[in-house]
């Protein structure tokens, strides 16, 4: 309702506000959908045009080359100081970045960069 008792459809309302339509965030997600293929949110997989099913983020990862870098500074720290990084779904299914360092050793990888990143 408006401030002049006018009945709205909520609907309405919010096509007429005339907002940028929501788009797909993740760039990898983005590349398969704009190369004619269709993304699954559930497991991060692309299906091709041709039907081909490959991971989202080596098929952007080969078009992209050397332009697809990590932005996370404790995955960039985890690798730059000898480390394997992974992102682990938990139970709850929050997930979490994991840092393996050459010895084994494996850690939350915030708490490493926090740690031992110079600053």
């Amino acid at each position: 309702m408006t401030a002049d008792g006018e009945a709205l459809d909520a609907w309405d309302y919010f096509r007429a506000a005339d907002q940028d339509p929501v788009t797909l965030a993740n760039p990898a997600a983005t590349f398969c959908v704009e190369g004619g293929g269709s993304y699954d949110l559930t497991d991060g997989s692309c299906t091709l045009a041709d039907g081909t099913r490959v991971d989202g983020w080596d098929h952007f990862r080969k078009a992209h080359g050397q332009s697809a870098q990590m932005v996370n500074p404790a995955a960039a720290f985890c690798v730059d100081s000898g480390g394997a990084y992974r992102i682990v779904s938990g139970d709850d299914g929050n997930q979490t970045g994991r840092c393996t360092l050459a010895d084994g050793t494996d850690l939350d990888a915030w708490v490493h960069f926090r740690e031992n990143a110079p600053e």
